[in-house]
């Protein structure tokens, strides 16, 4: 009990750093060719450790709650901004898939709430909503 909660309190403090301090400082670094944000592999490495923690204590809502949500705020901030809806989208349907075939409870949640995020920021970020009054004109002029 004593190692797990002086772990908790390490994860804390780790994490902490990388939302208080290094998000905020931005900077990047090629990887095969490609900048990414130097925060992004720490991050990639707790939502490792967070996944693999939740499959040896089950269930686990706060470690699986985190992963997801570190998971979509990197392809958020990593994926162009025209398609982070659709990696939302797809990591849902990743993890639906995933709880189906392995009977995991708490990932049709973050399923379903990334799915329905990731439609939010679609509707966002491509202007559904939003009249075209240009294409409009053109036609009946």
């Amino acid at each position: 009990m004593v190692l797990r909660s002086l772990a908790a309190i390490a994860v804390t403090f780790s994490l902490g750093r990388l939302l208080v301090y290094d998000y905020p400082a931005g900077g990047t670094a090629p990887v095969f060719g490609r900048p990414i944000q130097n925060w992004t592999p720490p991050v990639l490495m707790h939502v490792l450790l967070f996944y693999a923690n939740r499959a040896l204590r089950r269930p686990n809502l706060i470690f699986s709650f985190t992963a997801s949500a570190l998971a979509a705020l990197v392809s958020f901030t990593e994926m162009p901004k025209d398609l982070a809806a659709t990696s939302w989208i797809v990591f849902a349907a990743i993890l639906f898939e995933i709880s189906f075939r392995k009977r995991l409870g708490e990932l049709p949640l973050h399923a379903y709430l990334l799915a329905f995020a990731g439609t939010g920021l679609a509707v966002l970020a491509h202007g559904i909503f939003m009249t075209h009054t240009s294409g409009a004109s053109s036609l009946s002029g």
